[in-house]
């Protein structure tokens, strides 16, 4: 009886190491694909790595040959003061003036938002020279701030 007993115990351990035995051979083999995988994509990383360089170089250079002319017509586009002359904004300035008084801010939307003739500062530096000139004449009200060419002041003035 013994001798069974011990038989049987030794089938079980048999069958334990073999199940063991199974599992490992499974893990090994679970192991063995994901180092594949890994190794798959390590390897499409540096693919992508690469492109991203070569992208980056041709960028560069695309930049460095760029003609210069595109990059001038680029930059007046940007810069509203180098786009129109100043005799030009200063000539629908005039025109503007000589229906009678306006709204210095009603001026400034249509020459600096509505037309882009200009920039915000330069409307306003153009607006000052002209007043320190006597050409336009600035008045300050409750109402805001009127801008009125000089001549037609004095013209109104003189009636009086």
């Amino acid at each position: 009886m013994l001798k069974s007993e011990l038989e049987i115990f030794r089938e079980k351990v048999k069958d334990g190491f073999a199940k063991i035995k199974a599992d490992f051979e499974a893990k090994n083999k679970e192991i063995r694909k994901i180092k594949e995988d890994s190794l798959e994509a390590k390897k499409d990383y540096i693919k992508i790595k690469d492109l991203l360089l070569e992208i980056k170089k041709d960028l560069e250079e695309i930049k460095s040959n760029r003609p210069t002319s595109i990059v001038k017509s680029q930059a007046s586009k940007n810069s509203p003061e180098k786009k129109n002359s100043k005799i030009l904004v200063l000539n629908r300035l005039f025109k503007l003036l000589s229906s009678g008084k306006t709204k210095t801010n009603e001026l400034k939307n249509q020459l600096v938002n509505a037309e882009k003739l200009c920039s915000k500062a330069t409307f306003y530096r153009y607006v000052d020279e002209l007043i320190e000139k006597n050409k336009v004449a600035g008045i300050k009200t409750e109402e805001g701030s009127f801008l009125m060419l000089n001549n037609v002041q004095e013209q109104k003035d003189e009636g009086l």
